[in-house]
């Protein structure tokens, strides 16, 4: 079973593609969308694939149509596609729990265009899948002797793991260029 859902979050796509698709239990859909590890360009597919199966699991609203909705990180969304699709579709607007989640998404676009709203809450709806946050970069600094780096080094979140990207032409510590030492 952990297999199959390594899978399904790695092929996230394609998964949703399937026919068999809305099949899925509402358990199991929670689950996959809940992971941060889904394999996906972008929260845009989690929101489609999660209304894809809510518009073919009606019977499943009463229980489960906020949860679903809750585990895709409607703070991530473009503005446009938050207020163009999601405020506009028809069981989110009818459902009192959704629009509290479309409304703290609204918060924390306002949060971060302007610092409107203060003391916003960080949750997990607002931290990025590993598949859509890319590359920490850690450039120059200083080793045990204090000497300056000339390094770079990278961590990729995707494959949890860190490699070497390429040296800097001069050495840093604290920001300065140190070359001329």
């Amino acid at each position: 079973m952990d297999m199959a859902d390594q899978y399904a979050c790695e092929h996230f796509t394609e998964v949703v593609e399937c026919e068999d698709f809305p099949s899925v239990s509402p358990q199991h859909l929670h689950k996959l969308l809940s992971s941060s590890d889904l394999n996906t360009e972008n929260e845009k597919q989690v929101y489609s694939a999660a209304i894809k199966w809510l518009l073919a699991n009606p019977q499943h609203h009463p229980q489960w149509l906020d949860e679903t909705l809750a585990q895709v990180r409607l703070p991530l969304l473009p503005v446009d596609f938050l207020m163009g699709v999601v405020a506009k579709e028809q069981i989110v607007q009818q459902n009192l729990k959704c629009r509290d989640l479309l409304d703290e998404a609204r918060n924390s676009h306002l949060h971060l265009s302007s610092r409107a709203v203060p003391d916003l809450e960080y949750s997990v709806r607002t931290t990025p899948r590993k598949h859509t946050a890319g590359v920490l970069f850690c450039v120059g600094g200083g080793g045990g002797s204090g000497d300056p780096f000339h390094s770079i080094e990278c961590y990729s979140i995707n494959k949890n793991s860190w490699f070497f990207g390429p040296e800097m032409n001069s050495r840093r510590l604290h920001g300065c260029n140190l070359s001329g030492r």
